[in-house]
């Protein structure tokens, strides 16, 4: 995706009923926007966080105000709003995530269950959906390199903490580049995110194992390709445009 374009989405999508129009618009897949949208929404949540007055929101929920309007005026985490109203312990407050239906509080109930029900990043489900993607990531990439007779050791395997989702044995070649790792992203692809993955994870693999690749599986800004030379960026429609999967 182009620069100009993505930057017009980003501004663009700001909550979930935007991704039609905007999908209709660009001809865009939804899970890209949803994936563009919900990196947004994590942003936005950790540049505000410790800036939400904490009483401020006690009392406006104490005054009768739901948690999902305090939570939408402030652009804000549904589900944070609710654990920072509630000050519970995070063991406490995962058992009523889980299970909502056993508040007893008969307005609690009701509040947790609608923060649950619009919280599209923070929720047990959110979560649940995003491992559930990880793993399908993962998998495909698995058996892409199985396909190229390519041995590897994947991180589940490996004894070291701080391995690549596939550490190869032997390097494969990608457009004339050698590859000695593969990490998978449920993500999408622009600075912000490449250069967080860079610094967290990606600087260390180069340093450790040599150059690699990354698969942003719902797409990446074009830009991002140059950052680092000694990894080459793709996303889903290179293993399916090569028929290998």
């Amino acid at each position: 995706m182009d620069e100009a374009t993505y930057n017009l989405i980003y501004r663009s999508l700001n909550k979930l009923s935007d991704i039609p129009e905007l999908q209709k618009q660009f001809k865009i897949p939804e899970n890209t926007l949803l994936a563009i949208l919900t990196q947004k929404k994590v942003r936005k949540t950790k540049s505000i966080f410790h800036r939400i007055d904490k009483e401020e929101i006690k009392k406006r929920w104490n005054s009768g105000e739901s948690i999902l309007s305090i939570s939408n005026s402030l652009d804000f985490s549904p589900v944070l709003t609710a654990s920072m109203l509630l000050n519970l312990t995070k063991r406490e407050f995962r058992k009523m995530r889980e299970k909502p239906g056993e508040i007893k509080d008969e307005r609690l109930r009701k509040e947790i269950t609608e923060a649950l029900e619009n919280d599209f990043v923070y929720s047990p489900t959110a979560h649940k959906n995003q491992t559930a993607r990880a793993k399908i990531g993962e998998d495909a990439i698995r058996k892409w390199l199985l396909k190229k007779g390519a041995s590897f050791v994947a991180e589940k395997e490996s004894k070291n903490k701080k391995t690549p989702d596939f550490l190869l044995s032997d390097p494969i070649d990608i457009e004339g580049r050698k590859i000695y790792w593969i990490d998978s992203k449920v993500a999408f692809g622009d600075e912000i995110e490449h250069w967080r993955c860079i610094k967290k994870q990606f600087s260390h693999y180069l340093e450790t194992f040599g150059s690699g690749m990354v698969v942003y599986w719902y797409g990446f800004v074009d830009s991002v390709a140059a950052i680092e030379p000694r990894i080459v960026v793709k996303d889903f429609r290179y293993l399916w445009e090569k028929n290998e999967l």
